[in-house]
């Protein structure tokens, strides 16, 4: 209902404009004309003549007249698209949204468990001859990377 209140509104303001705000982009075709906004207060507009149908405007019966209780009611505009409301979905599993979790909790789809991507470990520039050759030995391996991790600590890229 606060859905239907909130167009009726957004007319009734989109009415106004046209007829009191010279800024607005068709004033020329209400208020220039010397259309007046002569509608009550919203809150006794919409007890008057309701809240708006779908696909209808507000219009005046008289096109020369005021918008005034007695010229303006509610007409059909079949170029109003019939609204449909996009609610959130996971992209995963299709199922509504809640609170931006899934309801459904799986690990691929709810959001709050799925894993976070770490930033890459910073590339380290080495020397030429530093390079470790591919059909290096367990112990050469286990030597490198021992004289690799006291160089870092010292420069205090790894701590302890």
């Amino acid at each position: 209902m606060a859905g239907v209140i909130a167009d009726t509104h957004q007319l009734y303001r989109a009415a106004k404009a046209r007829c009191e705000n010279p800024e607005n982009s068709r004033y020329p075709l209400c208020g220039g004309l010397g259309i007046k906004f002569l509608l009550p207060p919203f809150e006794e507009f919409i007890v008057i003549l309701g809240t708006r149908p779908q696909r209808h405007r507000l219009a005046r019966i008289d096109p020369q007249g005021n918008y005034e209780m007695k010229n303006v009611r509610w007409e059909f505009d079949p170029c109003i698209p019939i609204k449909e409301f996009k609610r959130p979905v996971c992209k995963v599993c299709a199922a509504l949204l809640q609170s931006g979790a899934c309801p459904t909790d799986g690990p691929d789809c709810n959001p709050w468990r799925r894993k976070k991507i770490r930033p890459a470990a910073p590339v380290v520039e080495q020397e030429p001859g530093e390079r470790m050759a591919m059909d290096a030995t367990p112990a050469e391996l286990s030597a490198r990377r021992a004289a690799l991790l006291k160089r870092f600590r010292t420069e205090k890229r790894f701590p302890k």
